[in-house]
């Protein structure tokens, strides 16, 4: 049981201060999101106010372990490292620190945070600075000593500074027992966040890893423990670093700090509480002989699993697929789905990942693919045709053709990881011929999608061969500004004999009209016609950024036409037809085992 005791700071340092291998990094210094301010400044400020009238400053609570000698510090690491590099910056001789929670060196120095803090004094040089380095301790203890050296209470006197610090800084002190440390250290950081389950998992991993050292005794074994849990810790962050990536992010569909690592590690779905899942994971070893052990095996498991993710993303064909399933499984089916994939339990066909999204795509779930529900396969892929070919698809089922023309374009994409940074909200549906240039004729006369009429097109005919007539005179197309008919698509369909049952049902907005885009790129296009498009947009070079030239599949679907309008649209559309059909037929032998 804790109890509370009142503390000033310099009766509390007489004990040499512990930092635990599992506690997170140093990141005093970091600005707060959105704002200017950070956690050096402000106690600066507030030791400010309170010097002069030596006025006791009472900051939040330290929750630690006593030790006798020492006090493991379990809540307050951010205010202790400060204090310490504050007292050191106004040349005091501060107090004895050991510092193991490390994420390693910074700016070429090859110190870990213990060394550098030892070797730290006023004298020294903090002005080198390296952002690629801001995930590390030592970037941020420069960091804070810089700021203590510009703040006005750096000018004040010294030693009478020192003095209020370690005689007016006041805090309750609050002891625990060691078996709860990392269950207290769910609150921490001075903010008094709770910590997420990945925190504590890897916190608990390093508690154990320590137990049964014994302490700091300078034996040789002794200190390849300490090694092996620093290296855990670096291991650790460089794990979440990696999943912090935007690519990573994107292919796996995950935005969590480790991704789908732990999930899928301890099998559990997104909403299980991942700390719990970890601790019966680890009760039920068998294998580990003692708790250090234990969380050995543990980091080895974890380990292998990352380097599966981390192979996967670097192959071009898994990461395209992956990339797609992802995207098209609901979001509580992804773990489930990747620890299938990783762990090659074969109740999905994970060495054919094109079957799987072709399932997805036919509105299959995941609980239907991995049990092949031949029953909801036939009834969906039906559906499937009916949604997706034999109706116009823009404005009624917009995701379906999202998710197609995806396919297509990262099919087409074999030789390079596709850019899925598209998903990131940056996607659009484009019209190939624009909407407002195709009409349809509504009580003899000529109306847009809006159903607004044209005046332009008063009295005009649109002829046999696609022109524009009037008194039985053909009229040049410049003179309607490219405008064409509905009913002249919906021609085009019926002279192509796949089409012919469909062909009355062919609109502007049918999917051999429709490509994917980059959001950013769509406004670009406005109402151009399709080769001014293709050659003021996809085919300009001196348009470096435009994001769409790579979507293959969207340059070949009007690119391969030297003119494209109503015969064009239903040649796409014909090719669409014949694609999804290739697909079932492909999905309907999966289905049967053949």
């Amino acid at each position: 049981m804790s109890h509370k005791t009142t503390m000033r700071l310099g009766d509390f340092i007489q004990k040499e201060i512990v930092i635990p291998c599992y506690q997170r990094g140093y990141i005093w210094g970091k600005k707060h999101p959105g704002t200017e301010h950070n956690a050096v400044t402000f106690m600066l400020d507030s030791l400010k106010k309170g010097v002069e009238p030596e006025k006791d400053l009472f900051i939040q609570g330290i929750t630690v372990v006593d030790k006798g000698n020492s006090y493991v510090v379990i809540d307050g690491q951010q205010r202790m490292t400060f204090f310490y590099l504050l007292l050191k910056t106004l040349g005091d001789s501060a107090f004895s620190i050991r510092y193991t929670s490390s994420r390693g060196c910074t700016d070429g120095d090859n110190n870990t945070p213990q060394q550098w803090l030892d070797n730290y004094s006023a004298a020294s040089d903090v002005s080198k600075e390296n952002s690629d380095d801001e995930y590390q301790d030592v970037y941020y203890f420069k960091k804070t000593v810089r700021l203590i050296k510009e703040h006005a209470l750096y000018a004040d006197d010294a030693k009478a500074v020192c003095n209020y610090v370690r005689e007016h800084v006041v805090f309750l002190l609050i002891p625990i027992n060691e078996q709860i440390a990392v269950s207290t250290f769910s609150m921490m950081n001075g903010n008094k966040v709770i910590m997420e389950g990945h925190e504590l998992i890897k916190a608990d991993l390093l508690r154990r890893a320590s137990l049964g050292t014994g302490g700091y005794t300078g034996n040789a074994s002794e200190w390849d423990n300490i090694s092996l849990r620093s290296r855990y810790a670096h291991e650790w962050d460089r794990w979440s670093h990696w999943w912090n990536q935007k690519e990573v992010q994107l292919m796996y569909n995950s935005r969590t700090p480790m991704g789908w690592l732990l999930h899928c590690a301890f099998e559990t779905s997104t909403g299980e509480n991942l700390f719990e899942k970890y601790s019966e994971c680890i009760a039920k070893d068998k294998n580990g002989q003692n708790e250090s052990q234990k969380a050995k095996l543990m980091f080895s498991k974890l380990r292998s699993l990352q380097n599966k993710f981390e192979e996967a993303f670097a192959d071009i064909k898994k990461y395209n697929a992956l990339g797609i399933i992802t995207y098209m499984l609901a979001k509580k089916d992804i773990p489930s789905f990747i620890n299938e994939y990783f762990s090659a339990k074969n109740r999905v066909p994970y060495n054919s990942p094109e079957i799987i999204y072709n399932l997805l795509l036919c509105g299959m779930t995941y609980k239907e693919i991995i049990e092949k529900d031949a029953a909801a396969f036939e009834k969906k892929k039906t559906n499937l045709l009916d949604v997706l070919v034999n109706n116009p698809v823009y404005g009624k089922n917009n995701e379906l053709a999202y998710r197609y023309l995806l396919i297509r374009n990262v099919e087409a994409d074999k030789q390079r990881k596709f850019n899925f940074s598209i998903l990131d909200g940056n996607r659009s549906l484009e019209h190939i011929y624009p909407k407002s240039k195709i009409v349809h004729k509504q009580d003899e006369q000529w109306m847009n999608h809006d159903g607004e009429l044209v005046p332009c097109l008063d009295g005009l005919k649109y002829g046999q061969d696609a022109r524009w007539m009037k008194n039985g005179q053909l009229i040049m197309d410049e003179h309607i500004n490219g405008y064409i008919t509905r009913e002249s698509i919906q021609k085009a369909a019926s002279a192509e004999e796949e089409l012919k049952d469909i062909a009355n049902e062919m609109t502007e907005h049918s999917i051999g009209n429709l490509l994917l885009l980059f959001k950013n790129n769509n406004a670009e296009h406005k109402d151009k016609l399709p080769e001014i498009k293709r050659r003021d947009d996809f085919f300009d070079t001196s348009k470096p950024l435009f994001e769409s030239r790579n979507l293959l599949h969207t340059l070949m679907s009007f690119g391969r036409y030297p003119h494209f309008g109503a015969p064009e649209i239903a040649k796409n559309q014909k090719e669409v037809l014949t694609d999804i059909n290739k697909r079932i037929e492909i999905l309907t032998n999966y289905m049967k085992g053949e």
